[in-house]
């Protein structure tokens, strides 16, 4: 049985992506949350809740790494920035939401459409996205698409509501080389999303994530 942890910034992605993780290991995998909303707020451009920040994940990450858990997920892209630190410090495997999905976009082409529902993890998507690109050396356009009423949307239950939330923004990025679903619930709006845009062109950021995890499962 695969043991996971999943560190998530809102209760959104604690709704929805465990069940798809299930899913994808035929329900061989158990599955253990952790819900700050300490991390809900800006606390990337202030130095003193950074280090609080990294103190608190500190703390998750090394008990995951004593007693064995097969791989720590960080489900937010807000958090990423901590994950190479992490890295270096403990063997678990850490997985984040945006590395793989970003790295395979950049393969995928120059022009970029970024769909998202949370402006923090958005603006950290994009600047990681830029990041990459320097040190490859390319030229990137990024466009950002932004429904900041979808999530609650989720929240209040309203599936159907969320699943178009995500497809009108779709919609509204007109033409691109590849379309990143950067959050992973918005694996709900895939099926539809096929239909907006040419299939090849979509990144899911569950599917980036799940293809990931199992690459370094097997390797560790």
């Amino acid at each position: 049985m695969t043991k996971l942890v999943l560190v998530h910034t809102n209760g959104i992605e604690l709704k929805s992506f465990p069940r798809i993780l299930e899913k994808a290991f035929n329900g061989e995998v158990l599955i253990s949350n952790s819900l700050d909303d300490f991390f809900s707020v800006d606390f990337l451009n202030d130095r003193t809740l950074y280090r609080r920040g990294k103190k608190k994940l500190w703390s998750i990450v090394q008990l995951q790494d004593e007693i064995g858990t097969d791989a720590i997920i960080f489900t937010s892209s807000v958090l990423s920035n901590y994950a190479e630190a992490f890295r270096q410090l403990f063997n678990i495997p850490i997985i984040t939401v945006d590395e793989h999905i970003c790295k395979k976009a950049l393969r995928m082409g120059s022009s970029i459409a970024l769909i998202s529902t949370s402006e923090l993890s958005m603006e950290a998507t994009k600047t990681y996205l830029y990041k990459l690109a320097i040190k490859e050396k390319r030229h990137i356009s990024v466009r950002s698409y932004l429904d900041r009423e979808a999530s609650e949307l989720l929240e209040n239950g309203d599936e159907f509501g969320y699943v178009w939330s995500i497809v009108n923004l779709l919609r509204r990025a007109g033409g691109a080389d590849v379309y990143i679903l950067s959050q992973f619930s918005m694996e709900l709006a895939l099926n539809l999303c096929r239909d907006v845009v040419n299939p090849e062109k979509i990144l899911c950021s569950s599917s980036c994530c799940i293809e990931e995890l199992k690459e370094k499962i097997k390797l560790s």
